[in-house]
């Protein structure tokens, strides 16, 4: 509650924005990674945009929303406060950041359906949780300013994870893999401070408890291939090739998991070998 509030008073300085009282219902699982806080974080940002008569647009909203959970110590994105304000029924929509836009809708092929479960396994984003999730959020910078650091040629390119790709770098994929295999499987604080200095490390490392070491080539190689795999699916979808979207939506699943089937810490091996095979 308080992460829009915070928000809309930074984005308007010149006046007071006022509470108001509210009694909050809602039957989405808490912790179950569906998006029951921003669900709130939406729902809030919405009364009080109304209860101070406040110029917002839909899009400006979503910004909003996501930009205000950093005021709370949680790192994440937008895309998750987008679904909720922007969603149609029947429709899958494309959404695109950097800026944020909502590229395209387009409906659900007959005979299939998106269905949302709760798995009863708890994704709580607070204490040593909330330490996890943005120790991987801040893995995802530091590569990226490795990259920029040992590829100065590329370095203009970069200003997304999305732009280390063949169509942003303008490289085939094998020079990808030699990009990837540049960077340390895993890297120590110091070691970042003193490749990327303190102006890049800091504001990274003051949203976690510092790691003993970051794993930084698994989470720019896990980061690259689902920009890759986002960029094809809505063109899956359109033509119907459902069969290939869900072998996509499967890897992504598998990539994105904390814990492996077999009860084990998820893990892939990301090792010279492995990426020279």
């Amino acid at each position: 509650l308080k992460a829009p509030m915070l928000r809309l008073q930074q984005e308007f300085r010149d006046r007071q924005i006022h509470g108001l009282d509210c009694v909050v219902r809602g039957d989405i699982p808490m912790a179950a990674g569906l998006s029951s806080s921003s669900a709130l974080v939406v729902a809030m940002a919405e009364a009080l945009v109304l209860a101070n008569g406040l110029d917002v647009s839909p899009h400006d909203l979503v910004d909003v929303c996501g930009e205000g959970e950093w005021f709370v110590g949680t790192r994440g994105g937008s895309a998750d406060h987008a679904a909720v304000k922007l969603s149609q029924s029947g429709q899958v929509a494309h959404v695109g950041f950097f800026p944020f836009a909502i590229m395209g809708y387009t409906p659900v092929p007959p005979g299939y359906a998106v269905v949302v479960g709760n798995s009863c396994i708890q994704a709580r984003k607070a204490e040593g949780a909330r330490d996890i999730f943005n120790e991987r959020v801040a893995s995802y910078e530091f590569g990226v300013s490795l990259i920029r650091s040992r590829f100065p040629n590329y370095a203009p390119l970069i200003h997304h994870l999305r732009d280390i790709s063949q169509e942003g770098l303008g490289v085939r994929a094998a020079d990808l893999y030699r990009i990837v295999l540049d960077i340390p499987e895993h890297i120590s604080p110091d070691a970042l401070r003193r490749e990327l200095g303190d102006e890049v490390c800091e504001p990274c490392f003051a949203t976690h408890r510092p790691a003993s070491v970051y794993h930084v080539r698994a989470r720019l190689l896990f980061g690259i291939a689902e920009c890759a795999r986002s960029a094809r699916c809505f063109g899956l979808l359109k033509e119907g090739r459902m069969n290939e979207l869900g072998r996509l939506m499967c890897i992504s699943h598998d990539g994105d998991r904390v814990m492996g089937r077999n009860g084990g810490p998820f893990a892939v091996d990301v090792s010279d070998d492995a990426l020279h095979a």
